[in-house]
């Protein structure tokens, strides 16, 4: 590779020549490094020395700067993705507890049981759905159950009940607890005709024809708190819970069975 120079050309008459009095022309280590030269080749009070440095400075500190920002920009998409992650984890709390009792949780707080006097519990199940699982294919029951519960939930939201838990084809919802309500048997009575609406749009796989559920519905006190540690659980105890699981089960298909309790 050539290597240019700059300086000054001077005529000396003595000896009849011209004389070239010149420093490489370089900007930087890299281009010293490519006319196979060393710094110490060029001379101590040269300026080409000074810029040569001076360049191989600014290179670094802007090497430097790019580096922070790549670090800044890595570090922006890891707070992103941790925050992603920790409203997936909120979602998947709040899913399986009451809000305020997964807010204590993520304090660290214990979370004391509640004794609610009045409260209002439903229990449902799918018609003949032990045939339809001796029949089907596992991932038509899967389908058939997410569509149930997806749309299930979105009343659960729209009348203001908690659902307590899915256990199978059975799905249990609760008024009045874990915030007290006066108007819990209501919401459950309004919940459970819901829940027959809905039940019209499900398929059996069997008969392709809309499935059928029983509900069952009864009022009286319960005692709820959260049960485990490593996967936590709201949990409903007592005569109630009892008294309205056998409603249910001792229901006719697509009707809704109350007890008197429920009714007054």
């Amino acid at each position: 590779m050539c290597l240019f120079g700059k300086g000054q050309m001077i005529w000396m008459d003595c000896i009849h020549s011209m004389i070239y009095l010149c420093s490489p022309k370089l900007r930087s280590l890299d281009e010293l490094e490519e006319q196979e030269m060393h710094l110490s080749d060029i001379a101590q009070h040269d300026p080409t020395r000074d810029l040569i440095l001076f360049n191989q400075q600014r290179l670094a500190e802007i090497e430097l700067s790019n580096q922070l920002e790549r670090k800044k920009e890595e570090l922006r998409i890891l707070s992103k993705n941790l925050e992603i992650e920790k409203k997936k984890s909120e979602t998947l709390l709040y899913a399986m507890l009451p809000k305020h009792v997964a807010n204590q949780l993520k304090e660290g707080k214990k979370v004391k049981a509640g004794d609610f006097s009045c409260c209002t519990i439903l229990f449902s199940d799918v018609v003949t759905f032990t045939n339809i699982c001796s029949v089907c294919e596992p991932i038509q029951i899967v389908n058939m159950l997410n569509l149930m519960y997806s749309k299930f939930d979105r009343l659960t939201s729209i009348h203001g009940v908690y659902k307590v838990e899915t256990i199978g084809d059975a799905y249990m919802v609760v008024g009045g607890v874990p915030v007290p309500v006066a108007s819990h048997a209501e919401r459950v009575a309004n919940f459970a005709l819901g829940m027959r609406i809905a039940a019209r749009d499900i398929m059996n796989p069997i008969t392709t024809r809309p499935i059928q559920i029983r509900i069952g519905i009864h009022t009286g006190p319960v005692l709820a708190g959260v049960v485990g540690e490593k996967m936590p659980r709201y949990c409903l105890f007592g005569d109630t819970v009892n008294t309205a699981s056998r409603m249910e089960s001792h229901g006719l298909p697509d009707k809704i069975h109350i007890s008197s309790t429920t009714f007054k």
